[in-house]
């Protein structure tokens, strides 16, 4: 069932209307999925990935370490070229943002050995020159398609389109239920795929009563019964799953009930953050992770890393824990996001006009703070998963250790 579905995203990726099949028999395709038994890793066996070159192979890119294997595959495609790249959107936006950052200073006489590799490059420079800008991965290559995923996916859209030269395909899906929606050749909203999973939709309010009272029992509604608004998702396994009206926790909307470009007849959704990493600031809005990471991302600063949790004093607040690389201060990081937030989201802006609250509190942590805990996360032999702190209402211990109280954290340890 996945394998089918997997080939359907490649060709959407790399067609422009029905019937256009730009996806070819060794393409190459730059693997940027976790390692199995993480589901993005494990879908590459789900379909006949021998069709197509992945650089670097499954079998060797399986055995590194992520950023050796980025490093590796992106070395092999600038020897043999690029066709799809397949990846989450924050490495794609990494990849690109590297490109930008340090792309121009590679070493050419590092690859006189490499005459492929060395005339790509210069020709990548050339075309980077002529536009007046730095070197991007568009300069380098022409991709077939973009096939981007994760919860990131709308907050580096358009950058990643600018940067890669392609519009990103992006699909929605989890460990528990695999692949749960995905957008088709018009990259509008994201189409439900209901034949892996039943689907069931608990209306906010209720998800929030849910969550207010545990023992409170909200109602859903099907998939032919649902309109245009935001509800929890609830799944039920239906290819021998484990899952049987299991919350995911995921908050989306749907924001119609069929695409009418393309007449197809099932609801459209895009994913907005999950129920349990919303912020409620003064009861005027709940700020999600996803708007969050959007307003840092516009505000233009290079941030290697935040963390953003609600404290209340004598009144709440949105304190934000931000390492940047533009040596702003703290007060014009604050100004920046706080601008961003109220173009974002409406009721934060209404926050400030209706009670002149400003909530807003950012605190710089020290240069290399997020790259520290990723270190002693590795050293501890944490999951993959967890090598980066939670965005979202961190403990004090992570606040501790950004903020260099300690550099030893064993407390803070989890998943293994």
């Amino acid at each position: 069932e996945i394998g089918s579905l997997i080939l359907a995203m490649f060709f959407f990726s790399g067609c422009r209307q029905r019937g256009d099949i730009a996806i070819e028999v060794n393409d190459r395709v730059l693997y940027g999925m976790a390692p199995p038994p993480y589901a993005s890793g494990s879908m590459v066996y789900a379909f006949p990935y021998e069709l197509f070159r992945f650089l670097p192979p499954v079998e060797e890119a399986e055995k590194g370490a992520f950023e050796q294997r980025m490093q590796r595959g992106f070395d092999l495609a600038l020897s043999d070229g690029l066709d799809v790249c397949f990846a989450m959107s924050s490495v794609a936006n990494a990849i690109a943002d590297r490109f930008q950052r340090k792309g121009s200073s590679t070493r050419v006489a590092a690859l006189l050995r490499r005459p492929k590799a060395l005339a790509r490059l210069l020709r990548g420079l050339l075309r980077a020159r002529m536009a007046g800008r730095s070197m991007l991965p568009k300069d380098l290559w022409s991709l077939k398609g973009l096939i981007t995923f994760g919860i990131d996916s709308s907050v580096y859209r358009k950058r990643n389109a600018e940067m890669w030269g392609r519009e990103p395909l992006e699909f929605h899906g989890c460990t528990e239920a695999v692949l749960i929606a995905t957008q088709t050749w018009d990259h509008s909203g994201m189409t439900f795929i209901p034949y892996l999973n039943f689907f069931e939709f608990i209306p906010e309010e209720e998800s929030l009563k849910s969550r207010d009272d545990p023992s409170y029992q909200p109602k859903t509604l099907l998939l032919n019964e649902i309109t245009t608004g935001k509800y929890e998702l609830v799944i039920t396994s239906l290819h021998g799953g484990p899952f049987l009206r299991y919350r995911l926790g995921h908050l989306i909307e749907i924001t119609a009930l069929r695409n009418e470009a393309l007449d197809i007849d099932i609801p459209q959704m895009v994913f907005l953050s999950r129920v349990d990493d919303q912020l409620d600031i003064a009861g005027f809005t709940r700020l999600s992770e996803k708007t969050l990471w959007q307003a840092i991302v516009n505000t233009g600063f290079a941030c290697p890393g935040w963390v953003a949790r609600k404290e209340v004093d004598d009144t709440p607040r949105l304190h934000l824990y931000v390492e940047t690389e533009e040596g702003a201060a703290a007060a014009e990081v604050a100004a920046a996001i706080h601008a961003e937030l109220c173009r974002l989201d409406p009721h934060y802006a209404e926050m400030e006009s209706f009670t002149g609250l400003r909530p807003i509190q950012v605190t710089l942590v020290p240069d290399g703070a997020f790259a520290a805990y990723e270190t002693m996360q590795r050293a501890l032999g944490s999951d993959l998963t967890q090598l980066k702190p939670p965005h979202i209402n961190p403990s004090d211990d992570v606040i501790d250790f950004l903020m260099g109280a300690t550099r030893t954290a064993p407390r803070i340890r989890v998943g293994v």
